[in-house]
């Protein structure tokens, strides 16, 4: 061989002919069914491809230290650099913009009026009415000091109706994705679709009055740990409208119907549109204790003709029980004088109590079995622990540290254990006994709730007082809460700005201050759920549940002044 000449390299054998077929040729699974479903005959369901980055992500959250969601590898996450949501005219090669506007129009032909006309600012103007507190009033005396003349409030309130019809019609589009998003999530982790679903009123029903005309009904997911919303309906009595008949305008439920009823309306009408699209198979459903909504998803049940469990909210079930501990006439005798207040920390103690008994039985026996009979020893057995009589502790109880030689009693009011008659024994122990009887203690034995739902509804409601726009935008208002909640305040306004046309690049004002916005966000999420500032709020609870008691005690009260049963006397420090 001559020198410098490089040396040819063995060819290796191949290990597929040039003929030969992939793994997966022919391997098919359906997409659309539910595990533990068998394919129908004489389907074509499509190939095995890999999953989402997000969807996998999602289920390797809930996997065990040693499992993997898929066999196969998840497809590359594409991150988009020019914009930080999906569905951008921007082209990321050549920077070509398709739709891009101004931020305002410029001088129209045959216009008499000196200056710019009113362009995409006011477009602008109009988000800030479904993100914020703020109104139509308010933003025009904003603009006025700023010595810019604003534009007329009828002519906001067009920009509002216009904007009103993309929020409803991208947030729609957005719960369907979020259905896919969970039915792929659920074909890797086969755990089950678990929805919530709570209504919510803007004025609370009451017997004798009804002052509410808006309510709002949401369906949230249990699934994956993002708790998205998969669909919502409204039911709306307001109408801004003098000469309306009602035909094609926001105003869905009539006038002399009461509010009360559109619990089981709207629950229905969300149970339709989940079975519509038939996306989802519900496996369970959680919702408040209500007797008319249990008949309600009974009959859709029956319909469908679906196994479904239906659990009740389990933080209204422990808000019940402290209820009925605090109401419970007790004849004594009690550490203090005052009964209210020793009754009321009671219920408190005990509340506690059986929630870290619940807890702990649900992290360690996994059958609903096993479950309810530990968690009604464990119940029954709290008054006696209180009482001092841990002789059933060991068995039956989990949290009880009796046995240690540094148990201490500081968890029971005023730090001291019960010491009431027999008579005030059973009342209590009946309470739970009722508590833990077998109907209501399977409906929360997955320990699930609606706080999910509480929250959204929090939100709707804190910006729809103003009932002069939300008379007909309150359709509008409820989708983008729910908007929000999936993207974020800040990406969810620039997505509802691009649907309108409005462009923002990363260099602009409005751009950085939506992505400061969300980072602020998430910092304060964060910060909440860290212990310092758990531990914080605690103390703070506590010392508001002890406020009265503090005010009645010898610190507060005057030192120079003492009252005797017979005499008054003054004292003067200066003697």
């Amino acid at each position: 061989m001559a020198a410098g000449r490089p040396r040819k390299r063995a060819k290796r054998p191949q290990e597929f002919t040039q003929h030969s077929q992939p793994w997966n040729y022919g391997v098919k699974v359906s997409k659309s069914d539910q595990p533990g479903s068998s394919l129908q005959s004489g389907s074509a369901p499509p190939l095995i491809k890999r999953p989402r980055f997000d969807v996998y992500q999602e289920s390797l959250s809930s996997c065990g230290p040693n499992e993997v969601p898929s066999k196969l590898h998840p497809e590359k996450e594409r991150q988009n650099k020019e914009k930080f949501f999906v569905g951008s005219p921007t082209c990321t090669s050549c920077n070509l913009k398709e739709s891009e506007q101004a931020t305002f129009s410029e001088k129209c032909q045959g216009q008499t009026r000196r200056g710019p006309v009113t362009g995409n600012l006011n477009e602008m103007l109009a988000l800030p009415c479904y993100k914020t507190k703020v109104g139509v009033t308010d933003l025009r005396f904003i603009i006025s000091c700023l010595n810019i003349l604003p534009p007329s409030s009828g002519y906001l309130y067009k920009k509002l109706n216009k904007l009103s019809s993309t929020i409803i019609s991208d947030n729609e589009c957005v719960l369907v994705e979020n259905q896919k998003f969970v039915q792929e999530v659920n074909m890797l982790t086969y755990k089950g679709i678990h929805v919530q679903t709570d209504t919510a009123y803007n004025h609370r029903p009451q017997s004798g009055g009804e002052s509410a005309t808006q309510s709002v009904a949401i369906v949230m997911e249990h699934t994956t740990s993002r708790k998205l919303p998969l669909c919502v309906s409204i039911a709306n009595k307001l109408c801004s409208k003098k000469t309306c008949i009602h035909l094609n305008c926001k105003k869905n439920h009539r006038t002399e119907d009461s509010m009360s009823s559109t619990e089981t309306k709207l629950a229905k009408e969300n149970l339709n549109k989940l079975e519509m699209l038939n996306i989802l198979k519900i496996d369970s459903l959680t919702c408040h204790a209500s007797a008319q909504l249990e008949k309600t998803v009974r009959e859709h049940l029956a319909k469908v003709q679906r196994p479904t469990r239906q659990y009740t909210c389990y933080v209204h079930a422990m808000r019940t029980l402290q209820k009925h501990v605090r109401n419970v006439n007790l004849t004594g005798p009690f550490p203090s004088k005052d009964k209210h207040l020793f009754q009321q920390k009671l219920a408190t103690a005990i509340r506690r109590r059986v929630h870290f008994e619940l807890v702990r039985i649900q992290r360690l026996f996994s059958s609903e079995e096993v479950f309810l009979a530990k968690a009604k020893a464990a119940v029954q057995n709290i008054i006696q622990c209180f009482s001092n009589e841990h002789g059933n502790c060991r068995k039956h109880s989990l949290v009880c540290l009796a046995h240690l030689a540094s148990y201490s009693s500081k968890f029971l009011p005023y730090a001291k254990h019960l010491n009431l008659c027999s008579e005030d024994t059973e009342k209590l122990e009946s309470v739970l006994r009722n508590f833990v009887s077998d109907v209501k203690l399977s409906k929360i034995s997955c320990l699930l709730n609606t706080n999910k739902c509480e929250s959204l509804h929090s939100r709707i409601f804190t910006y729809a007082s103003k009932t002069s726009v939300w008379s007909r935008n309150f359709d509008a208002l409820c989708h983008s809460a729910l908007h929000s909640s999936v993207f974020g305040t800040g990406k969810s306004t620039l997505i509802l700005a691009e649907s309108r046309g409005i462009v923002c690049n990363q260099s602009e004002p409005v751009f950085q201050h939506m992505v400061e916005q969300d980072q602020r966000t998430a910092k304060d999420r964060e910060r909440k759920s860290s212990l310092p500032y758990k531990y914080t709020r605690y103390i703070k609870r506590k010392q508001k549940c002890n406020r009265t008691h503090i005010q009645n005690s010898v610190f507060a009260n005057s030192v120079n002044n003492f009252v005797t049963n017979e005499h008054s006397y003054t004292l003067n420090p200066l003697n």
